[in-house]
């Protein structure tokens, strides 16, 4: 194994503190690359848009929103992630997916920096550009707090682990 992805649950709450959580991530990370394996998660991805040149590649959050994947389900409905309940478009229609004012766009659109209101002011918003869709998709649906959640264990992931790159360079 030279790869690992560690993802907390995205869409339901978790009981664990958040620190106990970056606590134990940044520990397996440090097995990890003791192990030569490369530990990640979806808490990597804002400090990977930050190392990532956005002249090289498109900042994103996640596939679907880089334009790397899609999901199609058997009836052809078309989704940016498989747990979304969010139809972008029908496969019959592909050629129109990336069409001004489609689904698509509508959803890349709705995660450029400075869109979302609640993200404002983030110290890591650039990098992490509203998180996952499907977190927030699920946090609305179930009115919880998950989103909260999620965006403080991101930006405490994202401190930790530019603490260990500084540590690295010294």
């Amino acid at each position: 194994m030279k790869h690992m992805r560690i993802t907390t649950d995205v869409i339901n709450m978790v009981t664990t503190p958040v620190d106990e959580i970056v606590t134990w991530l940044m520990r397996m990370r440090r097995y990890g690359r003791e192990h030569g394996v490369d530990v990640t998660g979806s808490w990597y991805r804002p400090i990977g848009n930050f190392n990532d040149s956005a002249l090289d590649k498109l900042t994103a959050f996640c596939g679907a929103l880089c334009g790397d994947s899609i999901c199609v389900n058997p009836s052809g409905n078309i989704y940016g992630c498989s747990y979304s309940t969010n139809q972008l478009g029908r496969l019959q229609q592909i050629a129109s997916f990336h069409d001004p004012g489609s689904q698509y766009q509508h959803l890349v659109q709705d995660h450029l920096v400075g869109r979302r209101e609640a993200c404002k002011g983030c110290i890591i918003e650039g990098q992490c550009i509203g998180g996952c869709e499907i977190t927030r998709e699920f946090s609305r649906a179930s009115n919880t707090t998950k989103i909260e959640q999620v965006c403080d264990l991101y930006r405490r992931m994202t401190r930790e682990l530019f603490l260990e790159q500084l540590s690295e360079s010294v």
